[in-house]
């Protein structure tokens, strides 16, 4: 579902947060990722944190009837609009080996209407 680019960026997130622990990291890793217990942390991947990032999202339960525009800057990237409680926000999209997956790596802060 995402670059490999942007999944070697929660790859390091995980690896960060198992090099503090579990008790230094419980609070930061509820808030993203939802409940889970010591021994789910432990085993937890780059992956899966944003597999349940995306899971807890309100934002993403409610995608299609978020897309504001798409547009095609070029034959292998989209950019898609989302409206969000936050303002608009683009995620980019990239085809890799013939399929079109997220790239979270430029994700900015969303852009507040008239900007």
């Amino acid at each position: 579902m995402i670059t490999p680019e942007s999944r070697a960026l929660y790859d390091s997130t995980v690896a960060i947060l198992h090099q503090f622990g579990w008790t230094e990291s419980q609070a930061s890793v509820i808030r993203l990722a939802g409940e889970m217990t010591e021994s789910e942390f432990d085993t937890l991947t780059g992956e899966e944190l944003f597999t349940r990032m995306a899971a807890t999202s309100p934002e993403v339960h409610n995608l299609s009837t978020s897309v504001e525009s798409v547009s095609y800057p070029d034959t292998s990237t989209g950019v898609v609009v989302m409206r969000t409680d936050e303002g608009l926000q683009e995620i980019v999209a990239r085809r890799t080996g013939g399929v079109w997956l997220i790239d979270l790596t430029s994700l900015t802060p969303p852009l507040q209407e008239g900007e």
